[in-house]
């Protein structure tokens, strides 16, 4: 576990009350200092159940089995129970885990864990140094800062040991300590969601019990980008015990708080930029602690929450809203899927529609998919208890808990599950360039595969998920990314590379033959090869006779000596492939003249012999003289 150098906590918190001005600060609460009282609403799902739009039923199809990819335990102390409350996938691949680990003599230490995409540890983040008293700091939530690291968001005991300060802590992409501040009052004060803000600050939800009454009330804090305070607002009856489980920056400015409130159930809470309220809504009329809300695409608003409903218990239940609050659909998971209950996460998927995910039956969790009219597409269970999950950018999910529930000994514990599965995984591929290609992929899914996609133009993937290439592919490293969509817009991603080699020689455009030329005469002969890669030389064994140019001339000089010439030829392409060719080349000797036709040889030889006679006699002559 990393160590970390001691430092100093900066604690940020409100004017104590003094007995002279309590009226006073009565009043302000009255007029929304802090945030204007919330009375129940009117217009609350609970009293307008006859407008609620109920989804309409499961379809008739069988539920998926989640395929496990892999999963990953990280023991901690023996025989002491870990927790983990959270989960992101980081812009960079890999995970980032956050909750707390149970230490002998000390208690809960908030620890944030960074893995790889394959769940392997790289870093963890403690803080060892600030452990003054035992079951002191829990981390609940953690965000990636958009100018890299990390910042997280829970509670730390305050410095009396007697409550809970809200903290935030700052730490960079490998897990070093930035800074850390705390918030809040005399009470207990926790973060349970925190969002990054246009200008680089953050916006942090929860609970306080500094403030008002004593009871606890949702919690709205803001800072800026080194967590220095700028204001912060309670909200609340002081009546009853509500709180914030969510935060939203809007779309269109200021916050939205989701939690739950009293008797009232799920509580949607509009703000300004500054905190102040504008209108709340609230659905249901179940109190309870698990309820987990986002903005949509369309500025509307999804919760997920229990709900008493049809069967009487506690049952999963999930409210679509429009901009204003407004109900639009809901679905109740108990009156179709007896003992799912405990949702503790809702995201938008990419088709508009809505994934819920929770415990099923205190043993393990489910996940449940929907359209975006709240038609349920499909429900799975998956038989580990997960605290935490997040839908993965390469398709499937990553769900986070702790590997042996209720044993004493429980540790963290991560795994991906798919309902769509790569059956095997791609792996990288070699080809010859400038040949064909070919390459077929499977896949285990659930539902009917409805589209194959590649991220090139250069190879092709069809309907059966076989690749092959669409133009002449050169030597290079290709890399193919695949991404595959079923019928309820689960997708499963892959990368892998082709690469594509020259190990072939190059061929000869023409063959080359042997050659002959007369005495006297200089050779010139162009050789012809070719190559995908081009043709980078070309070689010959006799340079002192002989030369060849770049472009296959073969030329000689012309006082070559009659007879044979042996010729080996090699030529290479631009990777070193070498094609070589043996032939010769034949000078001819000097040939005499031939005979006048119909003259006879004899005749030519008495002539010759004659001339040589006279000669002799003549020569004979001088010398008497």
């Amino acid at each position: 576990m990393k160590k970390k150098n001691k430092f100093r906590l900066n604690t940020h918190r409100l004017p104590q009350p003094k007995t002279t001005i309590v009226l006073l600060i009565s009043l302000l609460f009255c007029f929304g200092v802090f945030g204007m009282p919330i009375t129940p609403q009117t217009n609350s799902a609970s009293s307008h159940s006859s407008t609620i739009k109920q989804a309409p039923p499961v379809p008739a199809h069988e539920d998926p089995a989640l395929v496990e990819m892999w999963n990953q335990t990280y023991p901690s102390e023996p025989g002491l129970n870990d927790w983990t409350y959270s989960i992101i996938e980081c812009s960079t691949g890999g995970f980032l885990i956050t909750g707390y680990l149970l230490i002998t003599g000390y208690g809960q230490q908030l620890c944030s864990m960074r893995t790889d995409s394959d769940g392997n540890q790289l870093w963890n983040f403690t803080l060892p140094e600030i452990a003054k008293y035992a079951w002191n700091d829990v981390g609940y939530t953690a965000i990636e800062v958009s100018t890299g690291g990390f910042a997280i968001a829970g509670y730390t005991m305050a410095p009396s040991g007697a409550s809970q300060d809200m903290w935030l802590i700052r730490i960079d992409s490998t897990g070093n300590h930035l800074w850390n501040r705390t918030y809040g009052g005399s009470g207990n004060d926790v973060a349970r969601s925190i969002v990054e803000l246009s200008d680089g600050g953050f916006a942090m939800a929860g609970i306080t019990t500094s403030f008002g009454t004593g009871t606890q009330d949702p919690y709205l804090v803001r800072t800026n980008s080194t967590g220095h305070l700028q204001w912060e607002r309670r909200y609340g009856t002081d009546s009853a015990n509500e709180a914030a489980k969510s935060v939203v920056a809007c779309s269109t400015g200021g916050f939205a708080l989701i939690g739950h409130y009293g008797s009232l159930g799920m509580w949607l809470q509009r703000t300004n930029a500054t905190g102040y309220p504008l209108w709340n809504k609230t659905y249901g009329g179940y109190s309870n602690y698990l309820f987990h809300g986002i903005e949509t695409k369309d500025g509307g608003f999804a919760i997920a929450g229990d709900h008493i409903g049809s069967t009487g218990t506690p049952d999963a239940w999930l409210v679509r809203t429009n901009s204003l609050g407004d109900v639009q659909w809901t679905a109740e998971l108990g009156n179709i899927r007896p003992n799912a209950h405990q949702p503790k996460l809702v995201l938008e998927c990419r088709d508009g529609g809505l994934a819920m995910y929770g415990t099923y039956e205190w043993s393990g969790m489910w996940i449940a998919r929907y359209n975006e009219t709240g038609t349920e597409l499909w429900y799975t269970t998956y038989g580990r208890w997960c605290e935490a999950a997040v839908e993965c950018h390469d398709g499937g999910y990553a769900l986070v808990g702790v590997n042996a529930q209720w044993s004493g000994d429980e540790d963290w514990w991560l795994v991906r599950v798919s309902p769509i599965q790569w059956d095997p995984p791609p792996e990288n591929q070699n080809m010859e360039a400038g040949t064909s290609f070919s390459y077929d992929l499977h896949v285990s899914s659930a539902f009917t595969v409805t589209s194959w996609s590649l991220n090139t133009s250069q190879f092709a993937i069809d309907s059966n998920g076989v690749i092959t290439n669409s133009v002449p592919i050169s030597v290079g490293t290709y890399g193919i990314s695949v991404k595959i969509t079923d019928e309820y817009d689960e997708f499963l991603n892959c990368s892998f590379t082709v690469t594509a080699s020259d190990t072939t020689s190059p061929v000869w455009v023409v063959d080359p033959t042997d050659q002959i030329i007369d005495y006297g005469t200089a050779l010139s002969y162009q050789l012809q090869a070719s190559d995908i890669s081009g043709i980078s030389s070309w070689t010959i064994n006799d340079t002192v006779h002989f030369s060849i140019s770049g472009t296959g001339l073969l030329t000689s000089e012309s006082t070559l000596a009659a007879g044979s010439y042996g010729l080996t030829v090699t030529v290479y392409d631009a990777y070193n492939n070498p094609l070589i060719v043996t032939f010769t080349v034949t000078v001819q000797q000097e040939i005499p003249p031939p005979p006048i036709p119909g003259f006879p040889v004899t005749a030519v030889a008495l002539g010759a012999a004659l001339g040589l006679g006279i000669t002799m006699v003549l020569r004979y002559r001088r010398r008497k003289r």
